[in-house]
C-alpha cells in the first residue's frame, strides 16, 4: 500500500505551502518514508509515499526543486501542455508574482509556468517526472475536447521532451466514466483527489490525500488518519466492483 500526496503552490494559502513548511515537510518523509513515482514500491517497514504537485507554476522551479535536490527526493509534477513556453525572459521575481497570483479561469500568462528548458533540466535531475494535467487545465466532465486535453497533450509533452508519459492527472480532480474510458486509451495510470490508501500500482485509478495548506505532515500520517485512509480505499474499491 501506498499514499500519494497531492501539492500545488510553494506559497501559503489553501492550495499551498510556505517554502518553510515545505521543507519540514520534506525533511519528514525523508527520514519516515520511502518515497516512490508511478510502478514503484519500497519492500520496508516505511511508509511509501508518492509525492505529486500540480500545475507546474515556476515556483516548483524555483522554490521547490532545490529542496527536492536538497533532500534527494522524486516526485510526478502534472503539467498543463499548452501554458509551457521554450523559454522565458523577464525576471524571477516577476515570474514568482504571477505564479502566486493567477487563476486558471482568467488566461494564465506562461510566464508563470515552468519553460521546457526548465522541465528538461529537472527531468535530467532525476529528481522529476513527468504526469500530463491536459493541455489547457479544464474541467474534463464539461469539455467538448477530450482528445486534446488526453492525447494532444501527452504527444506535445513526450515529442519536445523526448520521453514517454503514462500518468494523467485530472484537472480539478474531477472525471466521470467516459472520461475514465477515454484516457485508458492513452495512459498506465490516472490520478483523482480522494483521501485514500492506494493498494498498488495495478489499479488504474489512484487517489491523492492533499497536502496543501497543511502546518506539521506528521498530521498526515498519524494511526487514525491512516485507519480513515485505508477504509475511504476499502469502501471505494467496493463501490467501483459493485
Amino acid at each position: 500500500m501506498f499514499i500519494t500526496l497531492l501539492y500545488h503552490r510553494a506559497f501559503a494559502g489553501k492550495y499551498g505551502n510556505s517554502i518553510d513548511v515545505l521543507e519540514r515537510h520534506f525533511s519528514y518523509i525523508q527520514k519516515k518514508c520511502s518515497v516512490i513515482l508511478p510502478g514503484d514500491l519500497c519492500l520496508s517497514h516505511r511508509c511509501n509515499v508518492c509525492l505529486s504537485f500540480d500545475d507546474a507554476t515556476c515556483d516548483f522551479y524555483y522554490l521547490v526543486y532545490p529542496l527536492l535536490k536538497k533532500y534527494q527526493l522524486k516526485v510526478l509534477l502534472a503539467v498543463p501542455a499548452h501554458y509551457i513556453q521554450e523559454a522565458h525572459t523577464i525576471s524571477q521575481k516577476e515570474r514568482l508574482a504571477l505564479a502566486q497570483n493567477f487563476s486558471f479561469q482568467t488566461s494564465p500568462p506562461s510566464y508563470a509556468f515552468c519553460s521546457f528548458q526548465e522541465l528538461e533540466e529537472m527531468i535530467s535531475s532525476g529528481h522529476v517526472q513527468i504526469a500530463s494535467h491536459g493541455l489547457h487545465h479544464v474541467d474534463l466532465t464539461k469539455s467538448n475536447s477530450l482528445e486534446d486535453e488526453l492525447y494532444v497533450s501527452k504527444n506535445l509533452l513526450e515529442k519536445r521532451l523526448n520521453i514517454s508519459i503514462d500518468t494523467f492527472v485530472f484537472p480539478y480532480g474531477r472525471y466521470n466514466q467516459r472520461v475514465l474510458e477515454e484516457a485508458r486509451k492513452h495512459y498506465t495510470y490516472v490520478m483523482r483527489i480522494g483521501n485514500a490508501l492506494n493498494f498498488s500500482w495495478k489499479a488504474f485509478l489512484h487517489y491523492r490525500v492533499s497536502a496543501d495548506h497543511i502546518e506539521e505532515i506528521q498530521a498526515l500520517f498519524s494511526p487514525a488518519k491512516k485507519v480513515q485512509y485505508f477504509m475511504k480505499a476499502v469502501a471505494k474499491r467496493l463501490t467501483i466492483s459493485s
